[in-house]
């Protein structure tokens, strides 16, 4: 058992300890109030049943199987009571204090199941089994001395260290010593027709973890490609080299960028339940935070901006309907997944409970593995969604909307902290030309090239936008603005230098840029215009130029 599972290992058994710990307690209630009803307090009846419905839920979480079932049991025969609204009668009396018995009974034995057990071995995420010696390494296998030139020039635009090898023998003797983020392979070489593809098979023979590995070829027939795959190429690329589509690929499989982990807020009054839920998540590389009266959800939305509400119904001061109701008429939380958790199940309670803005109901017990899976599937969808709203299909950039609500948000941060701020609009020159003459398909790896070369190059406190059309926008936070304009020229010299792919030929774009910056603009509507009309000068001036904005 790892150090990690050991530690969680102790947590949960602290959390079942102090639940067994408990049950004397609440057994005691259960007993006090069952006699106050039998004196006549019927008013008790549902702070009973309430009572029982946790138990029921927590049982088999913690557990106690047989004290759930009974328990269970019990909620079922009280909820009849309550539908019915009659008093107790002698046989129900009888009923309720025997199964109140079988509760008791049930929380002297110890817990039929340890909870590390039902934890399963669902862990967090690892990184992948090679580990690069320099990430943005290259090795390039190629022995067209012309070709490998091209490729080198054209991939070390995007920010990476091309490494050339004429020869596969050579090639292995590197890749031994040094491994790279990526290999780029030919198939064809003197030494053999798939020479390419048999040294990499002879690496795989050896034991040695190889990083993600793409093929280039003249050759397009079937049987080539599948040895390819066989060999470990994750890509195939057939000559001449569609290098956007290279840089694509090559950016995909090696990007060390880890997701961010999902947030999960846990809205649950009985509080060693909450940390169970949450201690569940965590280990499968969740963060989470804790709201045990839900009373306080809203400061916990705010400060803690969820990504999924996982929330029991049965809660005292209000139900788990009822806040759900209150967050779904508010425009800011309206979209956030939320998924009950309750003993409840009967199918129209769960539905009813639903129609009133759940998006998943979970019944209790509820199996730690299936838990993740649910909250895990949950979040991925509310992911996909929400980057469609906020983010351009074809480039993967803020859209319009979302890249000026960033500029009002980073113009006030700039303010507040008394730091520079610089604002870049960016026009791509004559793209209506572009699209004509080599068709829009091509025209939209253009716009995607410029994209991923301004991902590349600039920080990643940066936030970059597609305004719309050709024209890009640029945050660049903590930046004066000559440093702007120093930074985005080099980028506009970097894309003239690009070869782009049309279907018979080869070409080449450029654009043009504005700037404005604060303190300079006071205002963000102030910076926008006024980088609108530097890059409207700098097309009059020529095209290809960066124009600074002066206030």
């Amino acid at each position: 058992m790892t150090l990690i599972k050991t530690d969680l290992a102790q947590r949960l058994q602290l959390l079942q300890d102090k639940f067994a710990r408990q049950l004397p307690e609440k057994v005691q209630q259960l007993d006090t109030t069952w006699k106050m009803i039998e004196a006549g307090d019927l008013s008790l009846l549902p702070r009973l049943h309430q009572c029982v419905h946790s138990l029921a839920g927590s049982g088999a979480t913690f557990g106690f199987t047989e004290l759930s079932r009974v328990s269970r049991t019990l909620e079922l025969v009280l909820q009849k009571l309550l539908d019915s609204g009659s008093a107790c009668g002698e046989e129900q009396r009888a009923q309720i204090s025997t199964l109140l018995q079988h509760v008791r009974n049930s929380t002297q034995s110890n817990p039929e199941v340890c909870l590390i057990d039902m934890l399963g071995t669902e862990d967090a995420p690892t990184r992948q089994t090679f580990q690069a010696d320099d990430e943005r390494l290259i090795y390039l296998i190629e022995d067209d001395a012309l070709l490998a030139e091209h490729l080198t020039t054209q991939i070390g635009h995007f920010g990476y260290t091309v490494r050339t090898c004429s020869q596969t023998e050579t090639a292995l003797k590197h890749i031994r010593q040094k491994i790279p983020a990526a290999i780029i392979a030919d198939i064809t070489f003197v030494e053999g027709e798939k020479a390419g593809i048999e040294s990499m098979l002879a690496l795989r023979r050896e034991g040695l973890a190889l990083p993600p590995l793409i093929f280039i070829s003249s050759r397009t027939d079937f049987l080539t490609r599948l040895e390819a795959i066989r060999a470990g190429g994750l890509a195939y690329f057939g000559k001449p080299v569609d290098i956007s589509g290279l840089i694509d690929k090559l950016d995909q499989l090696t990007s060390t960028a880890q997701a961010e982990p999902f947030r999960v807020l846990i809205v649950d009054d009985a509080a060693i339940l909450a940390a169970f839920y949450a201690e569940t998540l965590e280990q499968a590389g969740m963060v989470t935070r804790q709201v045990t009266d839900p009373m306080q959800i809203m400061k916990a939305l705010d400060d803690f901006n969820p990504e999924l509400i996982l929330m029991d119904i049965n809660m005292q001061g209000a139900s788990g309907e009822e806040v759900a109701q209150v967050l779904r008429q508010q425009d800011i939380h309206a979209s956030v997944p939320i998924v009950f958790l309750s003993g409840e199940k009967d199918m129209d309670k769960q539905l009813a409970a639903m129609s009133l803005g759940g998006d998943d109901f979970l019944v209790k017990p509820i199996q730690p593995a299936h838990l993740i899976s649910a909250v895990r599937s949950r979040i991925e969808r509310y992911r996909v969604l929400r980057n469609f709203m906020v983010r351009d299909s074809l480039t993967g950039l803020l859209n319009h909307t979302k890249i000026k609500e960033q500029l009002d948000v980073e113009f006030e941060r700039a303010r507040r902290q008394k730091r520079p701020l610089s604002f870049a609009m960016i026009d791509l020159d004559h793209f209506k030309h572009v699209n004509d003459t080599y068709g829009h398909p091509t025209g939209d790896k253009v716009l995607k090239s410029l994209a991923r070369l301004l991902q590349q190059r600039l920080r990643k406190v940066d936030v970059i936008g597609r305004y719309g059309g050709e024209e890009f926008a640029v945050i660049l936070t903590d930046t004066s603005g000559p440093d702007a304009v120093r930074i985005l020229d080099n980028i506009r010299k970097d894309l003239e230098q690009i070869r782009q792919h049309g279907e018979k030929t080869e070409f080449s774009v450029t654009f043009s840029c504005g700037v404005a910056s604060y303190p300079g603009f006071d205002t963000p509507e102030a910076i926008n215009n006024a980088a609108d009309k530097a890059l409207y000068r700098a097309k009059q001036d020529g095209r290809n130029r960066v124009a600074m904005a002066t206030p």
